[in-house]
C-alpha cells in the first residue's frame, strides 16, 4: 500500500506543480475563502517553501484514495508533524489569514457591514489597501 500511495502522491504533486506554475487557474475560480487563503499564502512563499508546501499537500490527499481506517495513523502524523503543513495551519487559522474582511463568509462581511461599530474600526483602517496582502507584504 505504501508503493502506491507513494504513486498517488507523485500523479498529484506533477498536478499540483503544474497547476502552481500556470497560477492556479482552477484553484482561482473556487468561490471559497478557503481557496482565497492558500492563493494569498501561497504567494508569499519562497520556491522552496512552495514545493515543500505542495509535496506535504500531494502526500496528504493521497490518503485520501485509501479507507480512513488504513492510513489514520500515518495522515495523522504528516498533519502533526510536517513543518509546512503546520506553519500553513497556523497562517490561515491564527495568522494574518485568518482575519479581514477578504477572509470571511459572506454572512459574516454583510453583519460587519451592519455594525456601526465594526464600521467606524474599518474606517479607521488604511483606505489605500486595495487587498488583503497589503497589510501582510511590505509595499514595494
Amino acid at each position: 500500500m505504501a508503493d502506491l500511495r507513494t504513486n498517488i502522491a507523485a500523479l498529484l504533486l506533477a498536478d499540483f506543480t503544474a497547476e502552481a506554475e500556470a497560477g492556479f487557474p482552477t484553484v482561482r475560480r473556487i468561490p471559497s475563502t478557503d481557496a482565497v487563503k492558500f492563493l494569498d499564502y501561497f504567494a508569499i512563499l519562497n520556491s522552496a517553501e512552495s514545493a515543500a508546501l505542495l509535496g506535504a499537500l500531494a502526500r496528504g490527499h493521497a490518503a485520501q484514495f485509501f479507507p480512513p481506517s488504513a492510513v489514520q495513523q500515518e495522515d495523522s502524523e504528516l498533519i502533526e508533524s510536517n513543518s509546512s503543513l503546520v506553519q500553513f495551519r497556523e497562517a490561515t487559522q491564527k495568522g494574518h489569514f485568518a482575519y479581514g474582511l477578504c477572509y470571511q463568509d459572506v454572512r459574516h462581511v454583510r453583519t460587519a457591514l451592519r455594525d456601526p461599530v465594526s464600521m467606524r474600526y474599518m474606517a479607521g483602517r488604511d483606505r489605500n489597501s486595495t487587498s488583503c496582502l497589503a497589510t501582510i507584504r511590505p509595499a514595494s
